[in-house]
């Protein structure tokens, strides 16, 4: 009589025979088929193909030894199952692990308040140049002033300028604004 290539009770006997040759054999087979499910019909990559089916397989073996699995003709669907479940178990946490880096990249990237320290990587300097030449003369100066002075105060622009409170932060927020516009369009070429 010919096995059904999808029937692995055969398994489960030779782990109650203490059969290691036959045990060896149909484990290799096993995971062969288990990694090909992964890799064909969720696209998983090979190396992490192989490290589900492992994790897996040591679960699965410890219930095959414990008496847990009773059902030896579903032995090969309880494996998909389970490496199915590990694979969209180790996506969620990929996920997780990159939404928390995106809010942590989110934190890190400054508001207005702090864009000029953002702006003045050496990298961004001739961009930010060409974005300060697009100004307006008092807007240029204003601006010039900021970065030669980062932490000035509105009132230390107020000063400086001869702006009410009010006009200085909203001309530092629409300039700091401009030039970021401004630079995105840069990067985008």
């Amino acid at each position: 009589m010919v096995q059904n290539k999808d029937d692995f009770s055969a398994l489960i006997q030779a782990f109650i025979e203490n059969d290691e040759r036959r045990i060896n054999a149909l484990l290799l087979q096993l995971y062969d088929r288990l990694e090909m499910y992964l890799r064909v019909v969720y696209d998983c990559d090979t190396e992490l193909a192989k490290d589900i089916v492992q994790t897996v397989m040591k679960r699965v073996i410890k219930k095959i030894n414990d008496d847990a699995i009773r059902d030896s003709k579903s032995l090969l669907s309880y494996c998909m199952i389970s490496c199915k479940n590990q694979f969209f178990h180790l996506v969620k946490d990929e996920n997780q692990r990159r939404m928390q880096t995106v809010e942590l990249d989110e934190q890190l990237v400054p508001d207005h308040e702090h864009a000029l320290h953002h702006l003045l990587s050496k990298e961004r300097m001739r961009i930010l140049n060409d974005c300060i030449q697009g100004l307006n003369e008092l807007n240029r100066r204003l601006i010039e002033f900021l970065l030669a002075q980062p932490d000035a105060s509105n009132s230390e622009i107020e000063q400086q300028f001869q702006l009410s409170y009010a006009s200085a932060r909203t001309r530092k927020t629409r300039i700091i604004q401009a030039l970021h516009d401004c630079y995105l369009q840069y990067s985008k070429k």
